[in-house]
């Protein structure tokens, strides 16, 4: 979705096929769309984030992966916890959400809540604020995007919501993100991908240092060579890969 989204909805639609999201944000709003003809009546969009384990506390530069893994909220894999740890998990999402509903850039915002139980936040022209909210679970996107019923109900007396900005200085690829969906094209988008991938493979094969990560996305992005490489348009599957594959061998 986030490397070929085009292409690939393109296709969909010419085979008559459906998508359902089944990541929890997305999920969410593809609710909020299904259930209620307000689209053209949308201020913006709020993908919440967790904050992920350093939330409140310092980062260091040579964290250690125990540390870094020690999601507090969500049991997934490695990778995607680096990426909760640093935000490039909702630099994904803004992508994903930009080409899935085709929204515009400017509508569609990071917001804090760290106790993961408000997925979406979809704000209107007037001023009144949609919360789509559902248990910490994976299994409820999953299981209604199949039409199956599940039980995982959300305890109402027990919550606390609070939303807070995320601290862009703090975790700069918050502000990456932005400039990638504002200012570069789709192609951006893939070089972002492919380079948070390979660095963060690469921490976590003890190869470079936990900060690493998000220093070297940041610098290589200020390079003249990869904007312009970042804003070269995609015609087709060829274009893609030729993109992926030339991310894949650029020294980071």
């Amino acid at each position: 979705m986030i490397c070929g989204g085009k292409i690939f909805l393109n296709e969909a639609k010419r085979n008559n096929c459906k998508i359902l999201p089944i990541d929890s944000e997305h999920h969410c709003i593809d609710f909020f769309y299904k259930n209620f003809n307000k689209k053209n009546k949308i201020k913006n969009i709020y993908l919440t984030a967790s904050g992920g384990p350093f939330l409140n506390k310092k980062i260091k530069f040579n964290q250690n992966k125990t540390s870094v893994l020690n999601h507090p909220n969500w049991r997934m894999g490695k990778k995607i916890t680096v990426d909760s740890s640093t935000f490039a998990n909702k630099v994904l999402e803004l992508f994903e959400a930009k080409n899935l509903f085709n929204l515009e850039s400017n509508k569609i915002k990071i917001i804090v809540e760290k106790k993961s139980n408000v997925h979406s936040i979809i704000e209107f022209d007037n001023n009144i604020i949609f919360q789509v909210l559902h248990n910490t679970n994976m299994e409820i996107p999953i299981s209604n995007s199949l039409n199956i019923k599940n039980n995982l109900r959300l305890p109402l007396h027990k919550l606390c919501i609070s939303l807070v900005n995320p601290d862009s200085k703090k975790f700069p690829l918050i502000s990456l993100g932005y400039n990638i969906l504002n200012n570069l094209g789709d192609a951006g988008m893939i070089y972002f991908t492919v380079f948070n991938q390979r660095l963060v493979e690469s921490f976590l094969n003890d190869k470079i240092k936990y900060g690493v990560i998000t220093k070297n996305l940041v610098n290589i992005f200020k390079n003249d060579k990869i904007i312009k490489k970042s804003n070269k348009k995609i015609k087709n599957l060829k274009d893609i890969f030729n993109i992926i594959n030339d991310a894949r061998h650029i020294k980071l």
